[in-house]
């Protein structure tokens, strides 16, 4: 293997430097190579008898990047080299890999040749290449058709004489394409480059007639027209969590510390192994366990290097720690001692004066140690404190405002853009406008947190949206009491008492609400004035019994 990869290398330079060259001279790098392409090939068909599936994938890829350098290299060679690709894709013990690497060359060399090269080699490249098409994996797959694609060029090269004759293969190949799109429980994979989707017959067929006579279970029509052309739009954007809903507890927790490099590091080994485990059919797919495993352990080398070397530091500071304790230890009993014989001081005053410094000491490391989280009680404060002091722009207590007598249901969203004031960094909304007419029943459907309950939290005047503007019946509901919003708009959240509570006792369930002066018709849910939902529940005789828990899957 490192021979092959030493001889890649090698090509790719080659095709580096004599990249834009015209024709090749006898003193060029291309001539030279062309002239040990004999004993390349010889070399290479030797290495495809092997057993190892290894060695056949990097005889393959070598084969490859020959190619791509002398694109007509192959023609004098392709004949010995059928063999090796017809095993390739037809043994069963061949890999995924193996196939691909195959399929690539014979796309390649199908590409770079004359047509004339595989003429007579068809027959035996058409069925092993067609029979790829079925394999289950979605890679092999793909480059089948590729394939494909260079084998119709191939057949029928020149529209106007026919050169070999293409109709025994044209069966075989739609109704191996036809039986891989009817395979809708296979892989499909939607981001491989240079998807094929088409493939181009070169006028094969004579005309319509013969189209039908192909394929007579099948319905043609012809399409002359060429299909409009569309602009496509790139967004790229960060990743943005969901919208949990109105509630402080569902806000998503994001990590804002910084890591330190030791934490980096351990991160760094330990996505490899979450992308080898997400990934592991990729991984299996191209035998590439091995350096997975080798991946790991070269991030997990810097850190166990990285921890012998904290260790060792580590070490060496919590020992001179103490060699610097019990030196001046001696140090003050040493000087204790000067004073004691020179009668200037006692013993038991010798030892006050020491265990007070030692205590003093002792107290003072303490408190530096303390001083980070002292930081972090400040922080928190300063937070708190301006939560606690904010003053909130909707007041629920207060009276002003507009009071609706009658509502008919018409609700108006026109160019609202939204944002919770715990989540300032997601936007919920942004140039919303959504209408709907009264009498008019409406469902948001879509995934959670995606801002359902926030349209009724916006309806409910819970908040405000930082622009546009939210209408009840042409009555903007910033103008409105927040009684009134709340009033007309209820939101049962999926509460135990709509699952106890028969449909027609749900339908008609009565709102005492004397903070506004009388008690309200029947609100079962959102816009039931709107919705006419009382009738509906009457009309529905086995059903407006019936318990909601009971009607849940």
């Amino acid at each position: 293997m490192d021979i092959f990869k030493t001889f890649i290398e090698l090509l790719r330079q080659t095709g580096n430097v004599t990249k834009g060259q015209g024709d090749i001279d006898e003193s060029s790098p291309r001539w030279l190579l062309k002239q040990e392409v004999p004993k390349v090939v010889k070399s290479i068909n030797r290495q495809l008898r092997e057993k190892s599936i290894k060695t056949k994938v990097g005889a393959f890829s070598v084969l490859k990047e020959l190619v791509v350098v002398l694109p007509d290299c192959l023609a004098d060679h392709f004949g010995s080299l059928v063999p090796g690709i017809e095993k390739a894709l037809n043994d069963k013990s061949s890999t995924s890999n193996l196939k691909i690497e195959a399929l690539v060359l014979t796309r390649l060399v199908m590409a770079s040749h004359s047509p004339s090269v595989f003429h007579p080699y068809i027959k035996a490249l058409s069925a092993p290449i067609l029979s790829v098409i079925r394999d289950r994996y979605y890679k092999v797959t793909t480059e089948a058709l590729r394939v494909c694609g260079e084998l119709v060029r191939v057949l029928r090269p020149n529209l106007e004489k026919t050169v070999v004759d293409f109709e025994p293969y044209i069966g075989p190949i739609y109704n191996a394409i036809l039986g891989r799109l009817a395979n809708q429980d296979q892989d499909q994979w939607m981001n491989m480059p240079n998807l094929l989707e088409v493939i181009d017959f070169k006028d094969t067929f004579l005309d319509a007639n013969h189209v039908q006579q192909s394929f007579p279970d099948y319905q043609s029509r012809n399409n002359m027209a060429d299909g409009e052309p569309q602009k496509e739009k790139l967004i790229v954007e960060t990743y943005i969590p969901a919208d949990p809903g109105p509630y402080p507890q569902d806000k998503p927790k994001q990590n804002s510390v910084r890591f330190t490099p030791t934490q980096e590091m351990y991160e760094d080994a330990s996505q490899v192994a979450v992308d080898a485990v997400g990934s592991i059919r990729t991984v299996a797919s191209f035998c590439a366990e091995k350096i997975v495993v080798a991946a790991y352990r070269d991030k997990c080398e810097a850190l166990r290097k990285q921890g012998i070397r904290n260790g060792v530091i580590g070490g060496l500071g919590y020992g001179f720690s103490f060699l610097m304790l019990f030196f001046t230890y001696g140090l003050c009993f040493y000087v204790g001692a000067q004073f004691v014989r020179q009668g200037k001081t006692t013993f038991p005053d010798v030892f006050k004066v020491f265990f007070a410094l030692v205590l003093a000491a002792i107290g003072v490391s303490q408190a530096s140690a303390l001083a980070s989280d002292a930081t972090k009680a400040r922080d928190s404060a300063i937070s708190i404190f301006s939560v606690l002091d904010r003053e909130s722009k909707i007041d629920s207590s207060s009276g002003d405002g507009m009071t609706l007598e009658d509502v008919s249901g018409k609700i108006d969203f026109r160019n609202v853009s939204f944002k919770y004031p715990l989540c300032l960094d997601v936007q919920i909304f942004s140039d919303f406008t959504l209408r709907i007419p009264s009498g008019k029943t409406v469902a948001l459907v879509r995934e959670s947190g995606s801002g359902k309950s926030t349209i009724i939290a916006l309806l409910e005047r819970l908040y405000d949206p930082d622009s546009g503007r939210i209408s009840q019946d042409g009555v903007e509901c910033t103008q409105m009491t927040n009684l009134t919003c709340s009033y007309w708009v209820q939101c049962p959240s999926g509460s135990s008492y709509g699952l106890t509570e028969t449909c027609a006792g749900a339908a008609f369930t009565e709102w005492d609400d004397t903070s506004v002066g009388r008690v309200g018709p029947p609100l079962p849910c959102c816009y039931v004035k709107s919705a006419d939902i009382p009738p509906i529940a009457a009309s529905m005789a086995d059903v407006s019994q019936t318990t909601a828990a009971s009607l849940a899957p």
